[in-house]
């Protein structure tokens, strides 16, 4: 009524679009106008300017298109941000507040974040659903975990032994993972039922575990979880790989150097399986046993203890000096570097002295094998049965008794013994001068995880002492080699 003014056409997504570029291209001569009905602070935002040449600063539940980049309009609009919660399992699992529609045929399995349910979808195909709880898994500090198993699963799952992942999605409170339905049951249900299989089906079994692993590997991928509980059978008994929770992708080169995988199903000296070891063969006399084990351990132990950390925070810290002495051996003619501390001086040696009475106590001569031991403490976890510890580095002398007739057969081969040993601490020098393997300085809430702090002194990385002795050596040994060449060269 009281405005005649003829009421401006409604302008579609193109006609938008044309006036948007329009007044963009006017915006220099009159950037007041807005006949878009957008003003000019939506046309020239830091969002709908950039837009176009960088990406999104934030994560969003916006399906990207090829517009959305090309079409200012488009690209001007807003990117809601996702919570955090949701964040956490982007891309690998996308949202849907409704998933697909699967028909519940019953539980088949419960584990440690949720529960697997045999499902079959509208056209009647039969899927296993895991369904997983966010919060368990976040509180599990196993986000990762479960988003590389879900990657693996899903690129490696065209091999026709490796269990297929089709689907997979997030709600607000939960994960979905939908793999194919495996109806021949585990490879354990057949072994318990039979006991024994026969020898052809156990190689055509390893034959295909062999190809899945051997796919796996090419891919950059570690199993680390071989049992027969992850081993399906399918309807024509062929074996499908499941469960790659464990799994990991590994870089060409590089080396695992966690423990993981189920206890009952590891070997017995598994927990040594990812520990740097050395190890040194000597055949030794009497009492050359103690300082040829002690020179060793000491000059390991020089490279491997540290002064003590002053934290003046939680991150920062100062190291300590250490001093260090030279010890000149009795019955070796060498002399060698090692720490000034007189409890590590006085642990060592009580260890050795154990080690080097029970050698020559064993029947006058005999072998054994004692290992200097580095590792670091396992904070709690939720693995049922973690050890308690993870070695990290062993160093192994395996030592032969070896009796010598005549003080001048003694005087030979307390020179020999000298050259050898010296010959060894060197490369123990250059072996430490490589980059390996350390743990990393830990903060001082870990301290005591990595380092021994017990001793006044000095700070080593936390070490045990280990031995064992064998029944008289055979006379192809190296102590039979070592009187030969003693009496060689006093035939000289």
């Amino acid at each position: 009524m009281g405005n005649t003014s003829p009421r401006p056409p409604a302008l579609n997504q193109d006609s938008v679009d044309g006036v948007y570029t329009q007044r963009r291209e006017d915006s220099c001569q009159n950037l007041s106008t807005s006949s878009s009905g957008r003003s000019f602070a939506s046309v020239n935002s830091h969002q709908s300017t950039f837009s176009v040449s960088r990406p999104w600063s934030r994560v969003s539940r916006r399906r990207w298109k090829e517009s959305t980049l090309t079409l200012p309009y488009e690209s001007s609009k807003t990117a809601w941000p996702v919570s955090q919660i949701e964040s956490f399992f982007l891309p690998e699992f996308p949202f849907r507040s409704e998933g697909k529609h699967f028909t519940n045929l019953g539980e088949i399995n419960k584990g440690a974040f949720g529960k697997v349910y045999k499902v079959s979808d509208e056209k009647g195909t039969l899927y296993a659903l895991k369904v997983l709880s966010k919060s368990k898994i976040i509180r599990e500090n196993a986000v990762q975990q479960v988003k590389d198993e879900v990657r693996i699963q899903r690129v490696c799952g065209h091999h026709p032994f490796i269990v297929d992942c089709p689907f997979h999605w997030q709600s607000k409170k939960r994960l979905f993972i939908v793999s194919n339905y495996v109806a021949g049951g585990e490879l354990y249900d057949l072994l318990k039922t039979y006991t024994v299989l026969p020898v052809a089906l156990v190689k055509l079994y390893v034959a295909q575990l062999a190809l899945a692993l051997d796919f796996l590997h090419n891919a950059g991928v570690i199993y680390r979880d071989l049992k027969p509980e992850n081993i399906l059978l399918d309807a024509s008994l062929n074996v499908q790989l499941i469960d790659f929770g464990l799994s990991k992708w590994l870089p060409y080169g590089k080396t695992t150097r966690t423990i993981c995988g189920t206890f009952l199903y590891m070997g017995m000296k598994s927990e040594k399986m990812n520990a740097r070891s050395q190890m040194f063969d000597l055949a030794v006399e009497g009492h050359q046993a103690d300082e040829a084990v002690a020179s060793i351990f000491h000059t390991v132990l020089f490279h491997r203890t540290h002064g003590k950390f002053l934290y003046s925070t939680e991150g920062s810290y100062s190291i300590g000096t250490i001093g260090y002495t030279d010890v000149d051996c009795d019955f070796i003619d060498l002399t060698y570097v090692c720490c000034s501390s007189k409890r590590l001086d006085e642990t060592l040696k009580r260890e050795i002295s154990l080690f080097s009475e029970q050698l020559r106590g064993n029947e006058g001569t005999g072998m054994g094998q004692i290992s200097l031991e580095f590792f670091q403490k396992k904070p709690r976890s939720r693995w049922l049965f973690q050890p308690e510890s993870i070695p990290w580095e062993v160093w192994t002398v395996r030592l032969e008794l070896i009796t010598l007739a005549s003080e001048g057969e003694r005087q030979v081969y307390r020179e020999q013994m000298g050259e050898l040993l010296a010959d060894k601490i060197f490369s123990i020098a250059e072996i430490m001068n490589r980059h390996d393997y350390l743990p990393k300085m830990p903060s001082q809430s870990e301290l005591d995880l990595i380092f021994d702090t017990s001793y006044p002194d000095c700070q080593p990385y936390l070490f045990k002492v280990n031995y064992s002795i064998s029944g008289p050596s055979s006379g192809s040994s190296v102590g039979s080699t070592v009187k030969k060449l003693i009496k060689e060269t006093l035939a000289l």
